[in-house]
Formats: structure tokens, sequence, C-alpha cells
């Protein structure tokens, strides 16, 4: 065999080990899925009006859900993502996908995607990293900064006109106010975040967050108890 061909042989060979490990990423938008609803109402991407939460429904990217002063609901914004909101609360459904190895014939997944945006109200998320290879990308606007986790974790995120309260009950996420670097919060800790001022603290100091992370944990149970009972429909493909 001639030297310039047993090159080309090589060449190729190097290239069809390299690609063997090679992965293209396939992403499938998905849909929420409500657990749970009373008092709750949703506005359809879209519309101007809300309407009474039917049974059986899923959320799209930019749907609205907001919660009566007596009511609440519990949502799987992905298998891996379940939020509580409580009294009185407005969340808007941002992006959510499902990503996985397009090379591969099994569940390889690569990333889970989750974004919403807390306008007002109080929140409890319990969030899981499902697996090593999945790259989580969880992430809640406000108005006062952004809290982002890829980690597993539980915690209350509460917001009013003044600011955005966050109470870390495990894990740990970061929260960047606006146009400033993310501050790392750690379980068992408490940060408060203003227009002009950023707090985080140990949450042993606060009896109001003593308060808040029992319940948290409470809230946690429930909605693992939800998502168990409708595990066959989780996720919804977006068609």
């Amino acid at each position: 065999m001639s030297r310039p061909v047993l090159g080309r042989l090589v060449v190729l060979g190097f290239l069809a080990a390299s690609c063997a490990g090679c992965w293209r990423e396939v992403s499938q938008p998905v849909l929420a899925t409500f657990l749970s609803a009373h008092g709750a109402e949703i506005r359809r991407v879209g519309r101007a009006d809300f309407e009474d939460v039917p049974a059986s429904s899923y959320l799209h990217r930019g749907d609205v859900v907001k919660t009566s002063p007596v009511g609440e609901a519990a949502i799987a914004l992905l298998p891996n993502a379940l939020i509580q909101l409580h009294q009185a609360t407005e969340l808007e459904i941002g992006a959510l996908s499902l990503a996985k190895d397009g090379n591969e014939t099994g569940e390889a997944m690569r990333r889970r995607v989750a974004h919403s945006a807390l306008r007002r109200g109080s929140l409890t998320v319990a969030h899981e990293r499902l697996d090593v290879a999945a790259e989580p990308d969880f992430r809640i606007e406000t108005p006062f900064g952004t809290l982002t986790t890829n980690y597993d974790c539980v915690f209350v995120i509460d917001v009013d006109d003044r600011r955005t309260r966050l109470t870390a009950v495990t894990g740990f996420m970061s929260f960047a106010p606006p146009g400033k670097n993310p501050a790392p919060v750690d379980a068992s800790s408490v940060g408060e975040w203003s227009a002009d001022s950023a707090v985080i603290a140990a949450a042993a100091a606060d009896a109001r967050a003593q308060q808040e992370i029992s319940d948290t944990l409470e809230t946690e149970q429930k909605l693992r108890q939800l998502r168990s009972q409708l595990r066959d429909v989780l996720p919804h493909a977006k068609r």
C-alpha cells in the first residue's frame, strides 16, 4: 500500500473515532403541567383575559398564571422542576425544553431548561439534578434580579413592589441583581434584594425564615407526592 493511501486511511480512521464521541443536541420544547389548582387562572399567550384553569391543563411559553388571595397552584415545569404558587401570586412561563443526544437511541438527556418570571407573590420550588449528564438550566426572573441554579435545592422566593426575598432551605443557588454579578446563596440562608440594598444572612437569626423553612419542607413533600401520581404524563411534548 502506498504511503499517500495509508495516510488517508489513518486520517479517516482518526475522524471516525473522533465522531464516535461527538453528540448532536436535539432540543424539544415541552409544556408545563398543572399538578393541582384552586383559585387559579390562566392568561394564554396572545390573549387579554384570564380564564379558569381547566382540568388536565398545560402551560405554554408566554402563558401567565395567577392565584387569588385564597388560591394556590402546583405545577411541574419539568419532571425535575416542581413549583407551588401560593396566594396572590403571578408567574409567567418562560422557555421549557428537554435536549437529548441526537446520535443516541436511548434516553441520553443532555439539558433541561426551565425558565419563568415571578411578577408578584410567593413561590416554593423543589429542583433536582436528575443525572450528571443532563445539565439543568433553571431560572426565575424577578423585578429585583434573577435566581439561577444547576443543583438540587429547595427554596421559597417572594416578590412585592419593594423587594425580592429568598429563603434557601436546601442546596445551592445564585441571585443576580440587574447589572451585577450573581451572589451565592447557600442552604439555611435568607436574602433580600431591593433597588438600593442587598443582604444575605443565616436563616437561624430570622424567625420568619425558620417558619418559612418548616412550611417549605411540607410543601416540597406535597409536590413530590403530586408528581408521583402524574408521572406518566410528564413532560408533555409541545405540538
